[in-house]
């Protein structure tokens, strides 16, 4: 009976701790917590101007004080559609070439908008608030080698995509040109931080990895990734060499979706130590009798689940939709947009002014190392319940 009891205390022990870590979120001090992302490049997107770059930068709350607003940018393609061109799977018909990937990179540096235009809403922004306590971070889209595409074309000879060396030797060619490029524009106040895997699931690329994630780590960067919410892989992400995961719940597109989603969601990010989304688009405006609230479900799930205190978060605007929000004069959405900019202004004073790792020189090549993931109450409980089986003990 003695041994009993011992085991016992030893299995609340070992429960009540199980709980604590799955309580933790995996927020990194010093580092990007906060993205938010800008679709761009294809003729349906915003050209992202330095005056609509600059809601972005900072935010005027209603008591009238300004502050610095996103610490990081991601800026994304996935498809040119007036041509029917994919730079990912499913969605358009034709996979693109090296032609499109080109097209892609000129897109990323052209001059006034984009980038350029980032670059320069900061600077202006210097002139009202001084330097910023951080540095602001650029994270930038990689397009998918599609499998599919076996004409994509040359680089020291001809590629084709159903060979898995190619697709990689592809991907070196991209990112050593972006990486050149960006060097090269000489932006004062914007740092590449890192690269982005532009497949939402491991479906299809995943015998890619962990060599594309070596690729990036070789060349000093970081490697991000937002699977949605039942993505085949999305629990692997530290074993395919991704330094950031931010899940996706995806409770915004499905009205049938109870707000349980979005605490599922929250579960899985402490089991698994990714980030998570929060996610809305132009449908807030346009359908307000049902899109309207949902906004609201996630900033008051995320404070209530303690995201905004210690998870890193990206943030899907759709095209346009944060920027509609910020310029909106409804008392709604200003209350909402205030208190979304409060938690991300309170974020901002975690970061601090430490420098990037671009443009500095590269650190030397270290392959990415998996990491254990973390158990969950559940399997541990299981596996203490093995002692109060007498065959385990052989009483």
């Amino acid at each position: 009976m003695r041994k009993l009891i011992v085991i016992l205390l030893c299995l609340c022990g070992i429960c009540a701790s199980a709980q604590h870590a799955d309580n933790s979120y995996n927020w990194v001090e010093g580092q990007v917590n906060d993205v938010v992302l800008m679709y761009y490049g294809q003729k349906l997107r915003k050209n992202w101007t330095m005056h609509q770059m600059s809601h972005f930068v900072t935010h005027t709350y209603q008591d009238g004080h300004t502050d610095w607003l996103f610490p990081a940018f991601l800026y994304l393609e996935f498809s040119i559609r007036d041509r029917d061109i994919t730079f990912a799977p499913g969605y358009a018909k034709n996979a693109a070439t090296k032609v499109e990937w080109q097209w892609l990179i000129d897109r990323y540096f052209a001059k006034g908008e984009g980038l350029d235009a980032l670059d320069k809403a900061i600077q202006n922004a210097k002139g009202k608030l001084g330097e910023p306590p951080f540095r602001h971070k650029v994270i930038l889209g990689l397009p998918s080698p599609i499998k599919d595409q076996t004409d994509w074309g040359s680089t020291s000879r001809r590629l084709r995509f159903n060979k898995a060396q190619d697709r990689l030797e592809a991907m070196s060619w991209f990112i050593d040109i972006l990486v050149a490029r960006f060097n090269a524009a000489g932006y004062r106040n914007i740092d590449l931080d890192g690269l982005y895997w532009v497949d939402e699931d491991m479906i299809a690329g995943a015998e890619l990895f962990p060599s594309l994630s070596n690729m990036v780590h070789q060349r000093g960067l970081k490697f991000y990734w937002i699977p949605y919410f039942t993505a085949p892989g999305r629990e692997s992400w530290k074993q395919y060499g991704f330094d950031y995961a931010y899940l996706q719940p995806n409770y915004f597109f499905h009205l049938e979706l109870p707000l349980s989603r979005i605490e599922d969601a929250c579960s899985f990010a402490r089991r698994y130590g990714t980030g998570l989304e929060l996610e809305f688009d132009e449908r807030y405006f346009s359908q307000r009798n049902t899109f309207g609230k949902r906004l609201k479900d996630y900033i008051d799930v995320y404070e209530k689940e303690g995201v905004f205190a210690n998870s890193p978060i990206a943030y899907y605007c759709g095209n346009s939709a944060f920027l509609e929000l910020s310029q909106s004069k409804e008392s709604q959405d200003v209350r909402l947009i205030d208190r979304m900019a409060g938690f991300i202004s309170r974020r901002n004073e975690k970061l601090s002014a430490t420098p990037s790792l671009y443009p500095s020189t590269p650190p030397s090549p270290t392959p990415a190392q998996p990491q254990e993931e973390k158990k969950s109450p559940q399997s541990l409980l299981q596996q203490y319940l093995n002692l109060l089986n007498p065959d385990y003990w052989h009483f």
